[in-house]
């Protein structure tokens, strides 16, 4: 398969990747990473872009690990999964959200 450049723009960053995969593959991983800062966004109320960056990185990460980790064996499960995800990430944010409101007071 021959290379490709692809060029993101995120957080106010444009970069330009150079890809084997096919480009409306790495478009649909753009929007998904997209629509997570988003909410990360609007759940913590970061404007940072950094901030919003990590934050979203931690959330992909602990979604990814918890799927490693859960390797749901019916559509029931990974539906359960998702909403105890969607909890879990609720709590983690409203504690980090916290952590961030005391860290800037001081």
């Amino acid at each position: 398969m021959s290379e490709s450049l692809y060029r993101i723009d995120l957080l106010g960053t444009v970069i330009t990747i150079r890809t084997e995969e096919e480009l409306s593959y790495i478009k649909q991983l753009e929007e998904s990473l997209a629509e997570v800062i988003k909410q990360v966004k609007e759940e913590l109320n970061l404007d940072n872009p950094l901030s919003l960056a990590i934050m979203a990185g931690i959330y992909l990460t602990n979604e990814n690990f918890r799927l490693k980790r859960q390797a749901p064996t019916s559509t029931l499960t990974a539906l359960e999964n998702k909403v105890n995800f969607e909890d879990g990430a609720e709590r983690a944010f409203s504690q980090i959200d916290k952590l961030l409101d005391q860290t800037l007071m001081r």
